[in-house]
């Protein structure tokens, strides 16, 4: 009988707490779907985590990777995107379905904030500039699932996805669809996003960038007049046009070309829209381009998963313009041997491929217990005087053998050598040489560009 009695009592106690307490309230000390998106700060919050995705591996962070799949890199493991260069790789692969998932979450992201900026607390002038802002990210999601698959699902602002989580199968568009919403989007930033953004939001969205990537998509469509007319008013050639100006190659320091790979590059003029990061040592605030292109002697723990190919270093013309050949190299350094860096020919005792002309010309000795050089190539001289005959941007963009690298060992700056040698696996960082992982004799990047989608240099060359 007691215990009845305490089930009533309890009932009883159920029914008067219902009647005198909300139960359907929030945490204060958290933001949530509800008390979210009141203030411009929470806009500001929400676009930020629109812009975050492009730096993740599989959206644009090991975009490089893809220089594997020409004649530009060579590289090995999942960085390169091997499997892919071989031709093994199947639809299930991971960077296949990431790639695929990550860009509709990007798509996801700039739909809820299209869905919710009007409840925010700013001026509408401003939150059509946010709409505007979101549907570039949007359209450039859009562009790159187009560009890998063509014709894809569209899901705008009119999706709820906690609410249609379970019921998201719409069929895929054709790919001329898929591209007039993007263009559609794109309009929408030409109008109502500004030329310039002040110093402290330095790298959003502009009119000039969604008018690039409009020509961009118009481009790749092969419609190439239209595409012509966006890249023209972008570099100010047409009447009226307000970009005069805006974008130009960088031409500041002793080393434009080089310093644009630097701190601050990635801000110049030549930059419509580039991807902004933090880095430094023990900082893993951006885009993982110096982990996976670099040496160890980078910052001590790089894998250079994606090197310089021969063939992206000889096609570098000498400094007069014409053609770098290595016969014509052979013949002014008095070379013998094969005619190119890559030329093997088989030891008819060892059975192993030998390379005659980096036995004769590139291969040094080191001494005994490998701390330092015993004896340097008798043609590293005339090397360093082809390299110095030669376009200079590829001094600046590769790591060329007995040039120096200012790298980072051991927590401290090092100056370090790319030294080569017959004997595979010797050199090390620690004794001041770049070590390259798994011993391949390709040359290093030195640059690491982290400029994606597209720079003034890119737009200029088509």
């Amino acid at each position: 009988m007691k215990k009845y009695k305490l089930i009533a009592v309890l009932a009883a106690s159920m029914a008067f707490t219902t009647g005198c307490y909300d139960l359907d309230v929030f945490p204060e000390d958290q933001l949530n779907s509800t008390t979210f998106f009141q203030t411009q700060a929470h806009a500001d919050q929400a676009m930020m985590g629109v812009y975050s995705l492009m730096t993740d591996e599989d959206v644009f962070g090991r975009q490089f990777g893809f220089d594997c799949l020409g004649g530009v890199g060579s590289g090995y493991d999942p960085a390169s995107y091997a499997t892919i260069a071989r031709g093994t790789y199947t639809s299930s692969e991971g960077f296949v379905t990431n790639k695929f998932q990550k860009l509709y979450e990007g798509i996801s992201r700039a739909n809820i904030v299209l869905q919710n900026v009007d409840k925010c607390d700013m001026t509408e002038e401003l939150k059509e500039r946010y709409k505007a802002e979101a549907k570039f990210m949007r359209a450039l999601y859009y562009f790159t699932l187009m560009d890998f698959w063509g014709g894809v699902p569209i899901y705008d602002e009119t999706t709820i996805v906690e609410d249609e989580f379970m019921s998201m199968l719409k069929p895929k568009s054709d790919i001329e669809t898929v591209r007039q919403f993007i263009l559609t989007d794109l309009e929408e930033g030409i109008k109502k996003l500004p030329v310039e953004w002040d110093s402290t939001n330095k790298g959003r969205a502009t009119s000039g960038a969604a008018l690039a990537l409009k020509g961009k998509v118009l481009l790749y469509a092969e419609e190439y007049d239209e595409a012509k007319k966006c890249f023209r008013e972008l570099i100010g050639e047409t009447e009226n046009s307000q970009y005069a100006g805006v974008y130009k190659l960088y031409e500041e320091g002793e080393n434009p070309y080089s310093d644009l790979f630097k701190p601050g590059g990635d801000e110049s003029s030549e930059m419509i829209f580039a991807i902004q990061n933090i880095g430094g040592i023990g900082q893993d605030f951006g885009m993982p381009t110096t982990f996976y292109m670099g040496t160890r002697a980078a910052f001590g723990s790089c894998w250079n998963n994606v090197m310089a190919s021969v063939n992206l270093v000889d096609s570098y013309e000498w400094k007069d313009g014409s053609p770098f050949s290595w016969t014509e190299a052979k013949a002014s350094y008095g070379w013998n041997g094969y005619p190119t860096y890559n030329d093997a020919v088989e030891n008819t005792e060892t059975k192993k491929k030998e390379y005659p002309m980096r036995e004769e010309v590139f291969y040094s000795k080191l001494t005994e217990d490998n701390k330092s050089v015993k004896e340097y190539t008798t043609h590293r001289a005339e090397l360093l005087s082809m390299y110095e005959n030669r376009d200079p941007r590829m001094a600046s963009t590769v790591i060329l053998p007995y040039t120096q690298f200012k790298g980072w060992v051991s927590n401290k700056a090092k100056d370090t050598e790319f030294v080569m040698t017959k004997e595979v696996g010797i050199c090390n960082e620690t004794n001041g040489f770049i070590r390259v992982n798994g011993n391949y004799e390709y040359y290093p990047f030195r640059t690491y560009s982290e400029a994606y989608p597209f720079t003034f240099r890119q737009l200029i060359r088509v």
